[in-house]
């Protein structure tokens, strides 16, 4: 029996996003663009400091005066990067046809709007920011830009390496961690040369409103250029998913609460993952194991962006034969297929 995902994921993102955020943005209205690039061009003031373009040229930046040696990326090209809830684009070429639309100037300028935006949205005059991904090959590319440009805006910074999309939303309630905002660097399902950006405050999701506004913020700066690209001194590198996958357990030992194996409530049960080779291979190791299950004939575990094996989307008619296959082969009691950034997941049982 197969269980697919419900209901569609990008349904379900966006009636979880309008749930979770208040209903009126105040105080988060309409970008002046001129301002924006008047304020990045005058803060471009470090002499012969030498920086990336949207097309990967140099660009010198000289005291209050930014002299491009490349035309920077077009302003209404980053707004189009809009997808519902989130931001998605093409990062690596390889694909024919698809040419690069998410680079890392394009990376930079969202960061540092982002963190605009929140600072507007809390008024806070400091926030940090926790900024987690998926094993895309653009990943760690576009985490560096993205570190550069929030740290322009002057907030902190915080490296959570290999993330989920859920575990990005906890780090901004759990206590002790609780950033002002998070960021998930995945494009979810979408092939190896597409990569894009979730966001997150404790309130939960962005929704459309709130990314049409950081959209059209990053457009301005990108038109101002002058864009650093380079990860900042300073980032703080705090890896996120062991404190998630402890939290996962908790719930599930709670909620069986067995009197007898409180601590190992899945002890008997032979439970197999197929990652994908997505970020979701902990929770064979880090969920699943601990709780007693038996998870031998796990695969795909190991995060690898190009998805040698299938396309990590628990909706893909390949993605769940393998699921299948690996029940069978280990007489597994119940099989789970995630998607990349393990929002969403199908099951399959013997």
């Amino acid at each position: 029996r197969i269980r697919p995902a419900q209901p569609s994921h990008e349904a379900s993102e966006r009636r979880n996003a309008a749930r979770v955020m208040r209903a009126n943005a105040s105080g988060v209205g309409a970008v002046d663009a001129r301002a924006l690039r008047a304020t990045a061009t005058a803060k471009a003031t470090t002499a012969g400091r030498r920086v990336s373009s949207a097309s990967g040229s140099r660009i010198t930046v000289s005291r209050r005066r930014v002299r491009a040696m490349a035309t920077t990326a077009d302003g209404e090209r980053v707004k189009k990067l809009q997808n519902g809830s989130d931001i998605r684009g093409v990062a690596l070429e390889g694909v024919e046809g698809e040419g690069i639309t998410l680079d890392a100037t394009t990376a930079s300028a969202i960061g540092r709007a982002f963190a605009d935006w929140l600072m507007v949205k809390t008024g806070a005059r400091e926030v940090t920011i926790g900024v987690g991904r998926d094993p895309r090959l653009s990943g760690e590319m576009l985490r560096d830009a993205m570190f550069a440009g929030m740290a322009a805006s002057g907030a902190k910074v915080v490296d959570m390496g290999l993330a989920t999309t859920p575990a990005c939303f906890m780090a901004t309630v759990t206590p002790g961690v609780e950033y002002a905002g998070s960021v998930m660097l995945t494009a979810s399902h979408l092939p190896f040369n597409r990569n894009g950006m979730k966001f997150f405050t404790s309130a939960g999701g962005l929704d459309k409103p709130d990314i049409k506004d950081i959209c059209a913020r990053a457009a301005a700066y990108v038109e101002a250029g002058g864009l650093s690209v380079d990860a900042p001194s300073g980032v703080v590198r705090a890896p996120f998913l062991p404190t998630y996958a402890a939290q996962l357990c908790d719930i599930i030992r709670k909620g069986v609460n067995s009197p007898t194996n409180y601590d190992t409530p899945l002890s008997g049960m032979k439970i197999v993952v197929d990652a994908g080779n997505g970020s979701g291979g902990f929770f064979a190791d880090l969920v699943l194991a601990p709780l007693g299950a038996d998870t031998n004939g796990s695969q795909f575990l190991n995060p690898d962006g190009s998805f040698p094996n299938h396309s990590p989307n628990p909706e893909d008619k390949e993605a769940m034969e393998a699921g299948v296959r690996a029940v069978l082969s280990a007489k597994a009691d119940l099989g789970i297929v995630f998607d990349t950034d393990v929002d969403r997941s199908a099951r399959s049982e013997e």
